[in-house]
């Protein structure tokens, strides 16, 4: 649990993937009304000190008015992009994926309050599997992380104090088929 006399973190958006497997931008699908990326932005906006998108050098030309973190080296995954946040800026960071729809403002809330004192809160589904790219990376971890050789956020995990929780919202949509399975079970 953030403390009462701790900043509020800030959050960090991963939309800067290839999104090869999807043929399009996952950040820019619509499940909301809007963007993704814009959705995720203004839910995190309310509970976070700052937001800022992750993104690679391309996305950067088309996203000028709002606040990134672009990708010194474009591509090279979630891992670089977490580190690149704590090397900007030294504070508690919620990282937020772009390809889970079902990610909402009391997920978020639910990260940000959970009752812990471990480095990383994250959340795992029904089968017990954690999910480290939607969690709250507290500065306690920033130099362990900031040396991590590796490139797993989910090896990672097991270099620091890690605390889930559960959750069912963890859908994860990265192929044409899995967002058209996803949209048909949302009409239903």
């Amino acid at each position: 649990m953030i403390s009462p006399n701790e900043e509020k973190p800030n959050a960090l958006i991963l939309i800067g993937g290839r999104s090869s497997r999807m043929g399009e931008d996952k950040s820019d699908l619509i499940y909301h009304g809007k963007p993704q990326y814009q959705y995720l932005y203004e839910i995190a906006s309310s509970i976070t000190d700052q937001v800022f998108l992750s993104c690679n050098a391309e996305q950067a030309k088309l996203l000028k008015e709002y606040p990134l973190i672009v990708d010194k080296i474009s591509f090279s995954g979630p891992m670089h992009a977490i580190k690149e946040a704590f090397e900007f800026m030294n504070c508690n960071w919620l990282i937020i994926p772009c390809d889970m729809p079902l990610i909402n403002q009391e997920e978020l809330n639910r990260l940000i309050q959970a009752d812990s004192q471990n480095d990383v809160v994250c959340f795992k589904d029904e089968n017990e599997i954690i999910n480290p790219l939607l969690a709250l990376y507290k500065k306690s971890c920033r130099d362990k992380l900031l040396t991590y050789k590796g490139d797993s956020p989910k090896e990672f995990l097991n270099d620091v104090a890690t605390h889930s929780i559960p959750s069912h919202k963890l859908t994860n949509v990265n192929t044409i088929q899995e967002r058209n399975e996803f949209l048909k079970s949302r009409v239903h």
